[in-house]
């Protein structure tokens, strides 16, 4: 597919389209503020009962719930509860269902947020996610990329936030080395794409197809980065 500079064709249909994008948006922040402003006026037990009947129509509702009430480590063991049961064949994932599918493993990311106590263990978390592709790409028809966008953006956005917040940066590198290794399916690939935001400034500058080949020799044998 040829993509379109966003000022090609008509100049005045380009600036209408824009114009009409960002009238939209206020609008819809507008409306938003309205709604929040009237929910904020309600008694407290009017939007309870409200979520109580959400929440047995629609699952992400009662996951989010369930987070909301939970401590960090009840989150996290739902998360791994969850994780579980994708190491276990399932019933394959058609097309037409892969979109659900793949908002129920970003809400399965959304534990892992709102659980992890430190970014290193955000981390080791992350890694548990990404070893699984396999049995998730495979359970499922994927052709819409709607799951493999999970992967490529949701879960690469919290490794990057992770990994910057992490101060050992050897150990960081030893878990994207061994991550993108085992790259069958291509969604660790974005992994590399931000890497000079979490890993030293050196690495910034290298090519993104050597970025992870030439991390190892940085490494020490005790795991920390070597002094270049």
């Amino acid at each position: 597919m040829t993509h379109r500079s966003p000022m090609s064709g008509s100049r005045k249909l380009c600036y209408r389209g824009f114009d009409h994008f960002i009238g939209t948006a206020i609008m819809h922040q507008e409306i938003g503020e309205e709604k929040t402003a009237k929910l904020m006026a309600l008694d407290k037990k009017v939007l309870v009962k409200a979520l109580i009947e959400l929440s047995l129509k629609y699952p992400r509702v009662d996951q989010t719930i369930e987070r909301l009430i939970s401590g960090k480590s009840a989150n996290i063991r739902r998360f791994l509860a969850r994780l579980d049961d994708y190491k276990c064949d399932g019933d394959f994932v058609r097309w037409n269902e892969a979109f659900d599918f793949a908002r129920e493993l970003d809400d399965i990311l959304s534990d892992l947020e709102e659980g992890v106590s430190n970014p290193k263990e955000g981390i080791e978390f992350l890694k548990l996610f990404f070893e699984l592709d396999k049995n998730i790409i495979e359970r499922c028809d994927d052709s819409s990329g709607y799951v493999s966008n999970v992967f490529k953006c949701q879960a690469t956005e919290l490794f990057t936030k992770y990994a910057t917040q992490c101060d050992d940066k050897g150990w960081i590198t030893n878990i994207l080395w061994e991550l993108i290794l085992d790259n069958d399916y291509g969604v660790r690939d974005e992994l590399t794409d931000k890497v000079g935001e979490y890993l030293p400034e050196n690495v910034r500058s290298w090519p993104n197809a050597a970025r992870v080949g030439m991390m190892r020799p940085l490494l020490s044998r005790n795991g920390h980065l070597r002094k270049i």
